[in-house]
């Protein structure tokens, strides 16, 4: 396993207790956006590789 699929393994669910969104789809059907845990764990993606998010 990956360094970062350790970190993202202990993200997401910290982001899904925090957001409140733990049983929601990471990008539900009909084009409604991302789930708010998907959005935090894709910034603390960024900020852990210390890039930007278009990288």
């Amino acid at each position: 396993m990956t360094q970062i699929s350790r970190f993202i393994g202990e993200v997401v669910p910290v982001a899904q207790r925090v957001t409140g969104d733990g049983g929601e789809s990471a990008a539900p059907e009909g084009g409604g956006g991302f789930a708010d845990y998907a959005l935090v764990s894709l910034h603390c993606l960024r900020i852990y590789l210390d890039t930007s998010y278009r990288m």
